[in-house]
């Protein structure tokens, strides 16, 4: 998919069952629950989880096209941009990214950007959320844009591709995290099999969640779809200590890292799910972790007891 460095790149083909842990818990035997998680984040150490999917076939694009310049957007600590910045300087191509923050803006994730020689433009909410000056702004630099997130066609089939090629048994349950909605609408389209899916908001403001039912519905009508969100656990981006709490235990029993912003949030609910009795008992369930470990680098004071480890470095990741 990417071009040859020191972190090998696994193609879009079957992966090995490594990738499938199942994990225990006593409210899980108290309803005689199967849980498994398939762990995105061991795809590759950056392009992490669902990124890895979502940015294969608009590098696809950018090749047939003859295009080697990417433009994209995201916030401070976005794993988007940073597995997007990375994918292009492995290819050798350039990259800008347009940051919604101002020029002073400091984090690790635009640390690595520089270090990798992005161009970084940083602009207000208003400048950032204008799709039309954006895609002109790349077309005029003969770059290709890639919509925040990856979301898109491209972005949706390179999730679909990747769990129609797995070799997953059936679930009752699939629990995913939402973010554009582009990896829910994947695994929807694919070949996965479950009855009912669980989206989870992690609080995210205005989210048109109607609009996200519609598309899977009329996409996988047989299927039943719940969005769900907790409000005590902060707006998108934020998070309260109880959470830190909970994924250092959740570290400790089943020595999976989880993200503050998406995967630890459901995590949370899907606990929450159990307990309120909204998972019918001896069901089989499916946690999507869609990666993006780099973003815990908000968390200060290493109050995160897996945030010392540097998976970039123990990969050979400069």
């Amino acid at each position: 998919m990417y071009g040859a460095g020191k972190a090998k790149y696994i193609q879009l083909e079957k992966i090995h069952s490594s990738l499938l842990k199942r994990i225990e818990h006593p409210l899980f035997n108290e309803y005689n629950l199967e849980v498994d998680v398939f762990l995105g984040y061991r795809l590759h150490p950056v392009i992490s989880g669902n990124k890895y999917m979502k940015l294969h076939f608009w590098i696809e694009k950018a090749k047939k096209l003859g295009i080697k310049h990417i433009v994209t957007k995201g916030g401070a600590f976005s794993n988007h941009l940073h597995a997007t910045a990375f994918a292009c300087k492995e290819l050798g191509w350039q990259f800008t990214a347009i940051i919604k923050a101002n020029e002073h803006t400091q984090s690790p994730t635009l640390e690595d950007l520089k270090s990798w020689h992005s161009n970084c433009l940083y602009v207000n909410r208003t400048e950032y959320y204008n799709e039309d000056v954006w895609e002109e702004y790349a077309k005029n630099i003969n770059a290709l844009y890639i919509p925040m997130g990856g979301e898109g066609d491209e972005g949706i089939l390179g999730v679909k591709k990747f769990f129609s090629e797995q070799l997953f048994s059936p679930y009752d349950y699939l629990m995913c995290c939402i973010g554009t909605g582009t990896t829910i609408k994947g695994i929807t389209g694919s070949n996965l099999q479950f009855k009912n899916l669980i989206g989870v908001l992690p609080g995210i403001k205005n989210y048109d969640k109607d609009s996200l039912v519609h598309y899977i519905k009329k996409t996988k009508p047989e299927i039943l779809i719940e969005v769900i969100e907790d409000k005590t656990l902060k707006s998108f981006g934020k998070f309260p200590d109880f959470l830190i709490a909970a994924m250092n235990d959740w570290y400790l029993e089943w020595n999976i890292p989880t993200d503050v912003v998406y995967t630890a949030k459901m995590f949370w609910l899907l606990m929450q799910q159990i307990s309120a009795g909204n998972i019918k008992s001896g069901s089989k369930l499916l946690l999507i972790h869609t990666g993006g470990l780099q973003g815990n680098r908000s968390v200060k004071n290493d109050s995160l007891i897996f945030n010392k480890t540097n998976y970039m470095a123990e990969n050979g990741v400069k």
